[in-house]
Protein backbone atom coordinates (compact mmCIF):
# COMPACT_ATOMS: atom_id res chain seq x y z
CA UNK A 1 0.00 0.00 0.00
CA UNK A 2 1.40 3.37 -0.96
CA UNK A 3 0.48 6.32 1.23
CA UNK A 4 0.30 9.72 -0.37
CA UNK A 5 1.31 12.89 1.43
CA UNK A 6 -1.53 15.40 1.77
CA UNK A 7 -1.62 18.53 -0.32
CA UNK A 8 -0.21 21.09 2.15
CA UNK A 9 -2.45 23.85 0.77
CA UNK A 10 -5.52 21.87 1.93
CA UNK A 11 -4.39 21.93 5.58
CA UNK A 12 -5.50 24.71 7.93
CA UNK A 13 -2.90 27.34 8.83
CA UNK A 14 -1.53 28.03 12.30
CA UNK A 15 -1.43 31.69 11.35
CA UNK A 16 -4.80 32.74 9.88
CA UNK A 17 -5.64 36.38 9.28
CA UNK A 18 -5.97 38.52 12.41
CA UNK A 19 -9.51 39.43 13.50
CA UNK A 20 -10.68 41.22 16.65
CA UNK A 21 -12.30 39.15 19.40
CA UNK A 22 -13.11 39.72 23.05
CA UNK A 23 -11.86 37.28 25.66
CA UNK A 24 -14.59 35.48 27.60
CA UNK A 25 -15.48 36.86 31.03
CA UNK A 26 -14.00 35.22 34.14
CA UNK A 27 -14.32 31.51 33.51
CA UNK A 28 -11.85 28.81 34.44
CA UNK A 29 -8.85 28.42 32.21
CA UNK A 30 -7.40 25.32 30.57
CA UNK A 31 -3.85 24.43 29.65
CA UNK A 32 -1.63 21.60 28.49
CA UNK A 33 -0.44 18.73 30.67
CA UNK A 34 1.93 15.81 30.10
CA UNK A 35 0.38 12.58 31.38
CA UNK A 36 2.41 9.86 33.05
CA UNK A 37 2.49 7.93 29.74
CA UNK A 38 3.99 11.01 28.02
CA UNK A 39 0.86 11.99 26.09
CA UNK A 40 -0.10 15.66 25.96
CA UNK A 41 -3.67 16.52 27.00
CA UNK A 42 -5.67 19.62 27.85
CA UNK A 43 -7.20 20.14 31.26
CA UNK A 44 -8.46 22.76 33.67
CA UNK A 45 -5.82 24.89 35.38
CA UNK A 46 -7.80 26.17 38.36
CA UNK A 47 -5.95 25.54 41.62
CA UNK A 48 -8.08 22.57 42.67
CA UNK A 49 -8.04 20.93 39.22
CA UNK A 50 -4.32 21.47 38.76
CA UNK A 51 -3.65 20.00 42.18
CA UNK A 52 -5.68 16.92 41.24
CA UNK A 53 -3.85 16.47 37.95
CA UNK A 54 -0.45 16.86 39.63
CA UNK A 55 -1.49 14.35 42.30
CA UNK A 56 -2.07 11.89 39.44
CA UNK A 57 1.45 12.60 38.14
CA UNK A 58 0.56 14.98 35.31
CA UNK A 59 2.99 17.84 34.58
CA UNK A 60 1.52 21.24 33.76
CA UNK A 61 3.22 22.77 30.69
CA UNK A 62 2.94 26.43 31.71
CA UNK A 63 5.16 27.73 28.87
CA UNK A 64 2.30 27.09 26.39
CA UNK A 65 -0.16 29.32 28.20
CA UNK A 66 -3.72 29.05 29.41
CA UNK A 67 -6.99 29.53 27.57
CA UNK A 68 -10.74 29.43 28.05
CA UNK A 69 -11.97 26.15 26.57
CA UNK A 70 -14.66 27.63 24.34
CA UNK A 71 -17.85 26.03 23.10
CA UNK A 72 -19.11 23.88 20.25
CA UNK A 73 -21.18 26.68 18.71
CA UNK A 74 -21.04 30.45 18.33
CA UNK A 75 -18.22 32.84 17.59
CA UNK A 76 -14.76 32.13 19.05
CA UNK A 77 -14.12 34.14 22.22
CA UNK A 78 -10.49 33.23 22.90
CA UNK A 79 -7.41 34.54 21.08
CA UNK A 80 -4.44 32.48 19.95
CA UNK A 81 -0.75 33.46 20.22
CA UNK A 82 -1.14 36.02 17.41
CA UNK A 83 -4.37 37.58 18.68
CA UNK A 84 -6.54 35.78 16.14
CA UNK A 85 -9.97 34.57 17.34
CA UNK A 86 -9.72 30.93 18.27
CA UNK A 87 -12.09 28.29 19.62
CA UNK A 88 -10.03 25.83 21.73
CA UNK A 89 -13.00 23.46 21.86
CA UNK A 90 -12.72 22.98 18.10
CA UNK A 91 -8.91 23.32 17.78
CA UNK A 92 -7.36 22.36 21.13
CA UNK A 93 -3.79 22.06 19.82
CA UNK A 94 -3.36 25.39 17.99
CA UNK A 95 -1.71 27.28 20.89
CA UNK A 96 0.86 24.61 21.75
CA UNK A 97 1.85 24.29 18.08
CA UNK A 98 2.07 28.08 17.64
CA UNK A 99 4.41 28.27 20.62
CA UNK A 100 6.76 25.59 19.25
CA UNK A 101 5.45 22.61 21.21
CA UNK A 102 5.37 20.00 18.42
CA UNK A 103 8.42 18.32 19.98
CA UNK A 104 6.48 17.68 23.21
CA UNK A 105 4.27 14.97 21.67
CA UNK A 106 5.47 11.36 21.95
CA UNK A 107 5.67 9.32 18.75
CA UNK A 108 2.89 6.94 19.81
CA UNK A 109 0.48 9.87 20.28
CA UNK A 110 1.45 11.33 16.90
CA UNK A 111 0.77 7.97 15.23
CA UNK A 112 -2.48 7.40 17.18
CA UNK A 113 -3.78 10.79 16.03
CA UNK A 114 -2.70 10.15 12.43
CA UNK A 115 -0.47 13.23 12.42
CA UNK A 116 2.41 11.27 10.85
CA UNK A 117 0.20 10.97 7.73
CA UNK A 118 -1.62 14.31 7.86
CA UNK A 119 -0.23 16.95 10.22
CA UNK A 120 -2.84 19.07 12.00
CA UNK A 121 -1.47 22.28 10.46
CA UNK A 122 0.75 22.78 7.42
CA UNK A 123 3.50 24.52 9.42
CA UNK A 124 3.83 21.72 12.00
CA UNK A 125 6.91 19.52 11.80
CA UNK A 126 7.58 16.80 14.37
CA UNK A 127 11.35 16.61 14.98
CA UNK A 128 10.95 13.33 16.86
CA UNK A 129 9.86 11.61 13.60
CA UNK A 130 13.18 12.31 11.84
CA UNK A 131 14.69 8.99 10.82
CA UNK A 132 11.76 6.97 12.19
CA UNK A 133 10.05 4.44 9.91
CA UNK A 134 6.38 3.94 10.69
CA UNK A 135 4.48 1.04 9.14
CA UNK A 136 0.74 1.54 8.90
CA UNK A 137 -1.45 -1.54 8.78
CA UNK A 138 -4.86 -0.68 7.31
CA UNK A 139 -7.86 -2.00 9.19
CA UNK A 140 -10.19 -4.10 6.98
CA UNK A 141 -13.20 -2.56 8.74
Amino acid sequence: MVLQMPDLDSLPSLFPDVREAAAPPGRGKHGYYRKTNGWIVTGATTASNRSGYEYKGFIFLARYGEFANGQAFGAPKEQDARGVPWNPFMEPWRLIFQKGGAGEFPIDQIVAMGWHLRPPYREVKFPQLAGVNITDFPCPE
